[in-house]
């Protein structure tokens, strides 16, 4: 909620938006049956961010072009931001060399005259490492949002810790600087997920008592 009060104070869209994901994400972790949310969500996830990349690469055979006069029409206010300019270019240069990609230091500056980023920290790996660095980031955020664990129905904290990693998930599609320019927030961001896992691992006490009576 707090994400979704702040983006609309400092008019960020995105920003907005991915309040809005951790809202509904939270919500939905509330109310409806443990098992359907957990692979749900995840789907759902994966689903949204190669749509968004997608549209701005054209892979599909249509891009945000197309919907950017009925987006303006309806708000007021542009689809397109530069991404469909970056996107394009990185994945072009990368099919040079797919599988390992253009070296870990490799910035979207050096492709083109400019100083934007690659504005998604997925592109930005795939630009740096190729699919092979793709495919490892893809297995370790499979493997925290296993960490995460089951939901526990109305946990407040279960529940806080998949919203807050769905939002991350959702944030690294569109920009890089939770994981690369900008650890000071960053780190918060993570610390939060990681500190969420630790407590959520930890057994319940009545499920200690069980035990031991068992014993």
């Amino acid at each position: 909620m707090s994400v979704t009060l702040i983006a609309f104070s400092l008019d960020h869209r995105a920003l907005a938006g991915l309040g809005a994901v951790g809202i509904v994400t939270y919500y939905l972790c509330q109310f409806a049956p443990s098992s359907i949310v957990k692979y749900g969500i995840l789907i759902t996830l994966a689903a949204s961010i190669f749509g968004l990349i997608a549209l701005y690469t054209g892979i599909l055979g249509f891009d945000i072009s197309v919907f950017n006069e009925i987006f303006v029409n309806y708000t007021g206010r542009n689809a397109v931001s530069g991404r469909q300019i970056i996107w394009p270019i990185i994945i072009s240069y990368v099919s040079q060399s797919p599988w390992f990609g253009l070296g870990s230091g490799a910035t979207f500056s050096q492709l083109y005259a400019s100083e934007w980023s690659a504005h998604s920290y997925y592109i930005q790996v795939y630009m740096q490492t190729g699919i092979f660095g793709l495919s490892v980031l893809i297995a370790l955020m499979v493997s925290i949002w296993k960490s995460i664990g089951k939901i526990r129905r109305r946990d407040p904290l279960s529940c806080y810790a998949t919203s807050v990693f769905a939002l991350l998930l959702i944030h690294m599609s569109l920009e890089v600087f939770l994981m690369q320019t900008n650890l000071m927030i960053g780190f918060g961001a993570w610390m939060a997920v990681g500190l969420c896992v630790g407590l959520l691992r930890i057994p319940d006490r009545k499920l200690k008592r069980r035990l031991r009576i068992k014993i």
